[in-house]
């Protein structure tokens, strides 16, 4: 809306400084508390930015917006890391974390050059994140309980489901313009994901 509206090309200014900020926020943390959580949501804010200048560049929508996804994906998945630590994650399950993550970033980083290879790449990397997510967050175990703990753990492990059909769209298709299949690849991960 900020794009098309009356702010015109100011709108994507302010969310690219709007996203600066967050990254110089991460900076912060870093120095802090340097850890794989916080370096996974650092990732994040960096692909939001990245989509907000290629955006503000005149960069396609459509292009752009797989940086975007990256963003959500990351500091949603950063998130359910945080609460593994109760799990005592091993070194492997937390490499496997790190090569999900670095399959997400290299697709999206590839799609916005080469974009069937990119998207595939892309698909395979939210496959390997649903599978972590699916295997190794509490809520797994959280499930169990009653009342408000189950309803979450339920509607994050639907949100798994969905990011895993999000990845196999990508993966198998490829599709990196606008039309069906990318709509439904979109969704899938925007909507079913995201808001689950």
């Amino acid at each position: 809306m900020l794009d098309l509206g009356p702010l015109g090309a100011f709108g994507p200014m302010l969310i690219t400084a709007g996203s600066l900020v967050i990254v110089a926020i991460f900076a912060v943390v870093w120095r802090r508390h340097a850890s794989l959580v916080v370096a996974t949501m650092t990732m994040g804010t960096l692909a939001w930015t990245t989509g907000n200048v290629l955006w503000l560049g005149g960069a396609p929508m459509f292009r752009v917006v797989f940086w975007w996804l990256a963003f959500l994906v990351l500091t949603i998945a950063g998130e359910r890391l945080e609460l593994n630590r109760v799990l005592r994650p091993t070194r492997a399950v937390r490499s496997a974390f790190v090569l999900a993550m670095g399959m997400v970033l290299g697709g999206v980083a590839v799609a916005t050059w080469w974009p069937e290879p990119g998207v595939r790449a892309l698909g395979v990397g939210l496959i390997a994140l649903t599978w972590w997510l699916a295997r190794h967050d509490v809520a797994r175990r959280t499930v169990r309980q009653r009342g408000v703990t189950r309803f979450m753990a339920v509607c994050l492990l639907g949100g798994y489901a969905w990011l895993g059909v999000g990845g196999a769209i990508a993966a198998i298709t490829g599709v990196a313009m606008p039309g069906v299949l990318y709509d439904a690849m979109l969704h899938t991960v925007f909507l079913g994901f995201v808001i689950s």
